[in-house]
């Protein structure tokens, strides 16, 4: 201890949730045949609840980094790059899991290898769908379009139009 801070110069972590790992396994590596038993109990079945799935929600990438930042204040040295690459990965399938109806505990613990769990955020992330794409550029067209309008209005001097930014242009930067 020196002064009022405690400082850990040979500190070895001892994580039997996995919590802060390195790597994912690349293949299922059960060191106790009870450790997943868990899974086929029928409550690890029934689907999270509205309040479990509101947790889930919370885990942004934003609070994650809010984490990062309290442990690296604390333990200075304690997280490297490859933990807090895992730890933002499985803060990603917690708030997929918590966007999805009928996700359950035992679905949730199915996810140990590095391969299932990327193919579970590759398989349910959110992506545009296709009518969401149509809008996107039916939106886009339609403000060129507007611009076009504009332009000709000004006699084509829309070049030498200075755009001054506002106070909330400077908010959303």
């Amino acid at each position: 201890k020196k002064g009022d801070k405690l400082h850990f110069s040979d500190l070895r972590k001892i994580d039997n949730a996995n919590t802060f790992i390195t790597h994912n396994p690349t293949r299922k590596m059960i060191t106790d045949s009870k450790q997943y038993e868990w899974k086929s109990w029928k409550i690890a079945k029934i689907e999270f609840c509205k309040e479990a799935r509101e947790i889930m929600l919370k885990m942004t990438e934003d609070a994650i980094n809010e984490v990062v930042d309290k442990i690296r204040a604390e333990l200075p040295g304690f997280l490297n790059h490859d933990i807090i690459t895992l730890l933002k990965q499985r803060a990603q399938v917690l708030l997929i899991a918590g966007e999805l109806e009928n996700f359950t505990p035992s679905e949730l613990g199915e996810l140990q290898t590095d391969e299932e769990i990327e193919r579970f955020i590759r398989k349910n992330s959110v992506t545009p769908d296709e009518s969401t794409i149509t809008q996107f550029c039916e939106v886009s067209e339609s403000f060129a379009q507007s611009f076009e309008q504009f332009e000709d209005y000004l006699g084509g001097q829309v070049d030498n139009i200075e755009f001054k930014k506002t106070s909330s242009d400077s908010e959303n930067d």
